[in-house]
């Protein structure tokens, strides 16, 4: 524990990256020289979901630099992450996000190998909504919900379709996409007052249905996010 508190947080940060980096390795060794596919697989698992929480980190980084709002007096300390030069942020950020490509490439390639490279686009680009520097229910509200909408299209339309085989791993592939939707919900119930729950779930319920999305899973999903945010209120 005392190693990971020492030192400051981009170098907290870059024991996280090299910690997905060594899952990722230990997948890649299992399925090209072990030849344990499947064992390989829950390693590949394991780094997609570390992957958002990487994404997560580096959004919070960019936002101690660079704010589209003014909600940061109000971040909780316990939450922050602070960059104190951003010569020094700069490259590690580039190369964190050139290593999550691969990395979410990799774990795709393993789940879903003739749709791998759409759906680790797709999943990279709902992370990259993470990286927005805004934490204000406002702005909030509208990355939520295109978040969970594009989750909730592509499920849909892979099912549908049925472009996957659904086994185990590809459900778990594809629950990966609605992790950045869930992150940036759960981390708006500790940060947003009461008079912005209404604002909040109107316009993920106007975004689901203005999307197309089904009105059932738009009223499923509202009454969710609904729900939750008025228990921790």
């Amino acid at each position: 524990m005392r190693a990971w508190t020492d030192g400051n947080d981009l170098a907290r940060y870059t024991k996280l990256l090299t910690q997905t980096g060594l899952i990722t390795a230990a997948g890649l060794f299992l399925s090209f020289v072990i030849k344990k596919v499947k064992g390989a697989r829950i390693f590949f698992g394991l780094a997609l979901a570390s992957t958002t929480a990487n994404f997560t980190i580096v959004g919070a980084l960019i936002y101690s630099l660079f704010q589209l709002d003014n909600a940061l007096g109000s971040y909780p300390s316990m939450l922050q992450w602070q960059v104190v030069n951003l010569i020094s942020f700069l490259p590690l950020a580039i190369g964190a996000i050139a290593l999550l490509s691969s990395i979410s490439g990799f774990s795709f390639g393993s789940f879903a190998r003739h749709y791998a490279g759409k759906l680790t686009v797709a999943f990279l680009a709902l992370n990259a909504l993470l990286l927005i520097p805004v934490r204000e229910a406002v702005y909030v509200s509208v990355l939520a919900a295109i978040a969970l909408f594009v989750a909730i299209h592509i499920t849909l339309n892979t099912v549908r379709h049925q472009r996957l085989l659904m086994t185990h791993e590809a459900k778990y592939a594809l629950a990966c996409f609605f992790i950045p939707g869930i992150i940036i919900v759960t981390r708006a119930l500790g940060l947003y007052a009461v008079d912005n729950i209404v604002l909040l779930t109107r316009v993920l319920r106007f975004a689901m249905e203005g999307l197309n999305t089904s009105r059932l899973i738009a009223v499923i999903g509202t009454a969710v996010v609904s729900l939750s945010l008025i228990a921790s209120a």
